[in-house]
Formats: structure tokens, C-alpha cells, sequence
């Protein structure tokens, strides 16, 4: 029991966040954030700390501002890290984005995974580790004709800071592709293949799911 608290706000990247009260308490209150209890550290008869994580943290503020970038990603970890692919509405290009610790309170900044011709643009993606790597499939259109093409870049090194050059690894000229996935599977002991399927659409009303092995 006791007067109304005063605590501070809440700071978004996280952070010891202090409460003290006008009139002693017999026991803390008990703290939630989005359903997790938040325990009480340094507690006296007048106040408490506590230690708030990370929240809405802007890894790419899309500058500059236009499109809604991150509308199309993949989350996942990548060395224990979280990691995010995305697609940047605005230059078309595919970008990767790692945080700097296993909590995900900082980030590094963005990286272009793999830079798409002015004339297309990614439209669709997927994300896997392969050979211990992070990779990304994705398909791309032509602005200007009915061009059609999957894509896979890997990255050189297992966090995800430098990427090898991008290859095409089928176009369907006049057929669409819809969507991509890119999976790993072992096609021998100890030997494992990237694979991408993907949605093929003809435009006749006939569509069709296709499998390329690495």
C-alpha cells in the first residue's frame, strides 16, 4: 500500500528504469511488459529498479523515406544473432541487417546482400544459413517487360558483413513467378545442397512448383 509511484519512461533501446514512491510500501508491485514479469532489483520500502529490455528498435529508418521498407523479410539467427533480409522498396535491392549481441539492443548497420539492375526490382525472398553462411533467395521482375527471374547471393563470411556477387539461377521469360523458398537438404554424408522452389505461373491459368538444386 501506499501513494501513486513515480517511475520514468519507458526508454525504447532498453535500459535500468528507477521508481521510487512518496510513502513506504510493504511489497513491490509486480512489473509486466508484454506479458513477461519484469523482476525488481535494489528494492527499499520507497522504490525499486528495473531493468527493461530492448523495444522497437529502428534498424533501417528507409531513408530515404519512401515505400515501406522491411514490408518484404525474413528474420532468423545468424551466428546467434538476430539477423533480418529485406527487400528496400525504394532502390529494389535486397539488404541484410545483423544485431551486434544475442539480445538484439543494437545493431549494425545495413548492408545491400545484393544490388538488383534499375531495370527490375525484388519482389519476394527467402533466407537460410548454408554451409554455415547466411543466403538469400529472391525473384525479381522486369519494370518494363514480362522478365522474370530467381536469384541466390550467399554471403562470404558467417555473420553476414560482406556478400558474394548475385546469381541468376533460372528466368522464366512471359511466366511469372510467385513466391520462393530456399532450404538446405544433405545430399550425401556431411554434404549438404542449397534448394530453391518456386511458384511458376504460365498465365494461361496453369501454375506449377519447380525445384532448383545447388
Amino acid at each position: 500500500t501506499g501513494a501513486a509511484a513515480s517511475i520514468e519512461s519507458f526508454p525504447a533501446t532498453g535500459g535500468v528504469l528507477n521508481g521510487t514512491f512518496a510513502q513506504p510500501f510493504e511489497t513491490p508491485p509486480v512489473v509486466t511488459m508484454d506479458g513477461i514479469t519484469v523482476p525488481a532489483a535494489n528494492v527499499t520500502t520507497t522504490g525499486f529498479t528495473l531493468t527493461i529490455p530492448p523495444r522497437d528498435i529502428l534498424v533501417d529508418d528507409g531513408t530515404p523515406a519512401a515505400g515501406n521498407t522491411g514490408e518484404v523479410r525474413e528474420a532468423m539467427l545468424v551466428g546467434g544473432f538476430p539477423a533480418i533480409a529485406y527487400i528496400d522498396p525504394v532502390s529494389g535491392d535486397v539488404n541484410f541487417v545483423r544485431a551486434t549481441n544475442a539480445q538484439g539492443s543494437a545493431w549494425s548497420a545495413p548492408v545491400v546482400a545484393a544490388v538488383v539492375p534499375v531495370t527490375h526490382a525484388a519482389r519476394h525472398l527467402s533466407f537460410a544459413i548454408v554451409a554455415g553462411n547466411p543466403a538469400i533467395a529472391y525473384w525479381t521482375s522486369s519494370l518494363s517487360t514480362v522478365a522474370w527471374s530467381v536469384n541466390y547471393v550467399r554471403a562470404t563470411d558467417a555473420n553476414g558483413t560482406a556478400w558474394s556477387a548475385p546469381v541468376t539461377a533460372v528466368t522464366t521469360n512471359n511466366k511469372t513467378v510467385d513466391r520462393c523458398v530456399l532450404k538446405t537438404a544433405e545430399v550425401s554424408p556431411g554434404v549438404a545442397r542449397p534448394f530453391i522452389g518456386y511458384n511458376l505461373n504460365d498465365n494461361t491459368g496453369s501454375a506449377r512448383v519447380h525445384v532448383i538444386k545447388g
